[in-house]
């Protein structure tokens, strides 16, 4: 042996095995740890894989959309020298790559505050029907559940059942060189089963986490618009971060504010 580490591009044959050697954490406390991590993004309004971070500076950080582009919006202060300066917020694909890759224009950060202020209104001048149609929303969601051969399926007996398959099937070629198409072609079959198992149930788990945190979500909202005594005089912005996931700017005078619920609220300036 030379000792010289040489990439393998076919030359010889590759094995993928699970199990092999003992673990620095269990399974189950790896499992445990992924679970409370997909809890925390999904708590936080994100998803585990999105690394993109956003600042708390101020309230509507990292939660206004273009509609133009997809993009996001930052503040930006105008006219800083002199008297009439203020603060708008502008999409960043603008802003980095100019009006040919997106036409969305800028927003006051004052009519993005009375806009809400607005919205929280029209929803507390009709909060009974408002907190009505969120407990049917979330009812039909809770409702939506696979069957119980789904269920079934995706346990992780089966996962296991095809895992011990594979190790077979990778031990059987290694002792005994069955023909190769033949190996190939079943470890495919084994794995690409046992893949799609494997996503399946991450999606099932995750769906269940996300309703968890659905109705954790639609309490706080119904808790904080039944504890308010009056509607807002002035924008609030721990209000507005406990009710709202996102902002979509149509226009400089057409929002959609989205609750955290999933209930969206359209405000279209001048419109009586």
């Amino acid at each position: 042996m030379t000792h010289k580490r040489v990439e393998n591009k076919g030359q010889s044959h590759k094995y993928w095995i699970e199990g092999n050697h003992e673990p620095i954490v269990s399974k189950e406390t790896f499992d445990a740890v992924k679970t409370e991590r997909q809890k925390r993004a999904y708590n936080v309004g994100n998803i585990e894989g999105d690394r993109k971070k956003y600042s708390n500076k101020y309230p509507f950080s990292g939660k206004i959309i273009c509609n133009d582009c997809g993009g996001n919006y930052k503040r930006r202060e105008w006219n800083s020298t002199n008297k009439s300066k203020k603060f708008v917020w502008q999409c960043t694909t603008y802003v980095l790559k100019g009006k040919d890759e997106c036409s969305a224009k800028a927003v006051g950060e004052e009519v993005l505050k009375s806009s809400f202020v607005n919205v929280f209104n029209k929803v507390y001048q009709d909060k009974d029907g408002f907190i009505k149609t969120l407990i049917e929303n979330i009812e039909k969601v809770l409702l939506q559940k696979p069957s119980n051969t789904e269920i079934e399926n995706l346990g992780g007996k089966n996962i296991e059942r095809l895992k011990t398959e594979l190790k077979k099937l990778i031990r059987l070629q290694s002792s005994s060189g069955m023909d190769d198409e033949v190996y190939r072609e079943e470890y495919h079959r084994l794995s690409d089963e046992l893949e799609v198992l494997r996503e399946r149930r991450t999606a099932f788990d995750n769906d269940d986490i996300f309703k968890e945190n659905m109705k954790v979500k639609v309490n706080e909202i119904i808790e904080l618009i039944k504890g308010r005594t009056e509607a807002l005089e002035e924008f609030d912005g721990e209000i507005f971060n406990a009710l709202v996931e996102k902002i979509e700017i149509i226009s400089p005078t057409h929002f959609v504010f989205e609750f955290k619920s999933g209930v969206r609220v359209e405000e279209i300036l001048g419109k009586m």
